[in-house]
């Protein structure tokens, strides 16, 4: 892990945040800006063949990415560039609520300058985009490539991005068709267009005079019926308990392209 570039993409993710016109949600707590390091480690990572910026090595955690590194070195980052901390007492556990703020745009410029650009303008668009709603941030790292190629407690699959390793090659047969062909499909396609005649005016009147309440058979009747007992009787509400074998995080469907 290196220390330096992780401490000024922690600084930097909390002083973008402080620049949001949205001053409610710009104060982030840990779990933001964990998973704003890990974006940038993910985009780094799509660049260079699966090299990640930071260096940490992330864990499928029950939250998403997580490293237990990159945590402890939250709360002496936004220290040394004096963030404003606010802790309160967790209505979910013992674990306390906390909250860092900060805005200085003179020293976001500084921090700016030695940051690969790249890494800047993913981690300041996702900020844009999630700033501290969790949930959405949760739901959006979550579908990320190491993410969904990783399974619960093993460290994050960054190899995906080595070359060839994300490419999935169709391989079709083009088949050539030839002048002869193609003049008998065109020949048989108008054939079948003349075959096609228009309704005469004595099969029009006999749609206008058919007695179309003749259709409305036992049958009918006996699914109108059935349809309108569906629409009085109240689904019932109950509890259930869903499981699933390991094998769902081996699904094609889960390692299905989303993000970076």
């Amino acid at each position: 892990m290196n220390k330096e570039i992780s401490k000024k993409i922690i600084q930097y993710t909390l002083l973008t945040a402080g620049e949001e016109d949205d001053y409610k949600s710009r104060p982030l707590g840990p779990i933001h800006i964990l998973k704003y390091l890990y974006l940038a480690d993910l985009y780094y990572a799509s660049k260079h063949e699966g090299e990640t910026y930071s260096g940490i090595i992330w864990k499928f955690h029950k939250f998403g990415p997580w490293s237990n590194e990159a945590h402890d070195l939250i709360d002496s980052s936004l220290s040394e560039i004096r963030a404003k901390k606010y802790t309160h007492k967790s209505d979910y556990g013992d674990d306390d609520f906390i909250r860092w703020s900060l805005t200085d745009s003179r020293l976001l410029r500084n921090l700016e300058r030695s940051i690969n650009v790249g890494v800047l303008h993913f981690v300041k668009q996702s900020i844009h985009n999630h700033l501290s709603d969790t949930e959405s941030l949760l739901h959006y790292v979550y579908l990320s490539k190491p993410m969904r190629n990783t399974k619960p407690g093993q460290s994050l699959n960054f190899s995906v991005y080595q070359k060839g390793a994300q490419v999935k090659v169709v391989e079709t047969k083009k088949e050539n068709i030839s002048k002869r062909k193609s003049k008998l499909f065109n020949k048989r396609i108008s054939e079948f267009r003349s075959n096609l005649r228009k309704p005469s005016r004595k099969d029009i009147k006999r749609i206008q005079t058919s007695d179309l309440n003749n259709g409305y058979d036992e049958i009918y009747n006996l699914g109108v019926e059935w349809l309108n007992g569906l629409a009085t009787d109240k689904i019932s509400e109950t509890n259930l308990e869903v499981s699933f074998t390991d094998d769902v995080w081996d699904s094609d469907m889960r390692k299905e392209d989303e993000l970076p």
